[in-house]
């Protein structure tokens, strides 16, 4: 991301950035990174750092509670994505279309279709 930064700072002869598009670029990265780590974190209190890892990567052998919480945090963190991609949509500096947007809303649409509806 910086080194296109830079690239596109010596490529540009005037740069206008608009406080919305900043406060956009804040909503899609921090909240996003900071929950899933925040999360992780709490979660590895009380787990071994071993399992945490095993988790993340096997969680279809886990509990239907532990499925269940796990989904719960994904369709959590996937709100904050779609104000993003709401107001992504609705400026003038991207393309974006609903075709960009369908396979996480399809991923999104899944996420609570199995927390409502869990296999058993």
């Amino acid at each position: 991301g910086i080194l296109s930064c830079l690239y596109g700072l010596f490529l540009l002869e005037d740069v206008v950035i608009s406080t919305k598009d900043i406060w956009l670029s804040f909503l899609l990265g921090v909240p996003q990174l900071a929950f899933g780590f925040i999360f992780i974190t709490i979660g590895s209190r009380t787990t071994p750092a071993v399992m945490v890892g095993l988790l993340m990567l096997m969680a279809r052998g886990a509990e239907l509670k532990t499925s269940k919480n796990l989904l719960l945090a994904f369709i959590i963190g996937y709100i904050p994505a779609f104000l993003g991609f709401y107001n992504l949509a609705s400026s003038p500096l991207t393309n974006a279309g609903i075709a960009d947007f369908a396979p996480d809303i399809i991923m999104f649409s899944l996420a609570i279709f199995t927390y409502i509806k869990p296999k058993s």
